[in-house]
């Protein structure tokens, strides 16, 4: 509770976003705990994320200091662009935008194709 300028009493709602479901995924509790920092991990996300029929790929480091994963996407030009983000989850999700299947990290960051790249659209 709150008591604002006016001497009223406000109540304060924390409002928490629910998780968003995601097509396939990963966790960064089903990844090895014991390779060097610099090893992908086995378990990655093979998805079509342009539908053109072709699988792109989502690898995965385990991150130890905060039991999370780094993320790297292999994308359909063959270039790679790194989420330098830990999530404890990895998704792609049914949405698309330009073309490219949404990802989401943790519960609910969005990451949305721009044309160029995946970015983060809560920054």
């Amino acid at each position: 509770m709150v008591i604002d300028n006016d001497g009223n009493i406000k109540e304060i709602v924390n409002a928490k976003k629910s998780k968003i479901f995601a097509e396939v995924e990963v966790y960064s509790s089903e990844l090895n705990h014991n390779l060097d920092y610099d090893k992908f991990d086995d378990k990655k996300i093979v998805y079509d994320l342009n539908d053109d029929g072709k699988n792109e790929y989502i690898r995965f480091q385990y991150w130890e200091r905060w039991g999370a994963m780094m993320s790297e996407i292999l994308l359909p030009n063959g270039s790679k662009q790194e989420l330098h983000v830990g999530c404890k989850r990895v998704g792609v999700l049914k949405s698309k935008t330009q073309g490219m299947h949404d990802i989401v990290c943790n519960q609910n960051t969005l990451f949305k194709w721009n044309g160029n790249k995946y970015i983060d659209t809560d920054n």
